[in-house]
């Protein structure tokens, strides 16, 4: 079976005419017509949101894929010691079990936010536990 060069570009030249074309974008035009107008902006901004932070969270594969599976321990470490510690002692604290001989710092090695938000999620929720366990006894007859 011989395939004819001939009938492929005529198959390709009849679906590319200016009134295929035209055709198709009348169709998806009243197909898209009967979306409103802010739907329609809701999930173009959904999508370009989508499509931006998928691309941030790439960008680090430009200089290689490179995951450090002692990040979420360090900064378990550094939760621990603010909470059995107080805020304070992070600034001046060095993990020296982490980085051996000389230690980390995690002032300049972590970020704060991962671990202050765990500590104040931890602590809402001991807060939240407490006190439904606390307003659960008192309400209860003996």
């Amino acid at each position: 079976m011989t395939i004819e060069p001939e009938g492929i570009l005529t198959g390709i030249r009849g679906g590319l005419s200016r009134e295929n074309i035209s055709a198709r974008f009348r169709a998806i035009r009243k197909t898209l017509g009967g979306i409103p107008r802010e739907t329609a902006l809701h999930y173009s901004i959904l999508s370009l949101t989508l499509a931006l932070a998928a691309i941030i969270r790439l960008l680090p594969l430009r200089w290689g894929a490179y995951i450090s599976e002692f990040d979420p321990y360090f900064n378990f470490n550094d939760m621990r010691q603010i909470t059995a510690n107080g805020w304070q002692s992070w600034f001046a604290y060095t993990d020296f079990k982490a980085w051996y001989p000389f230690g980390r710092p995690p002032v300049s090695t972590s970020y704060p936010g991962t671990s202050f938000t765990a500590l104040s999620s931890t602590n809402f929720s001991k807060q939240s536990v407490l006190t439904s366990v606390s307003t659960t006894r008192q309400s209860t007859p003996q």
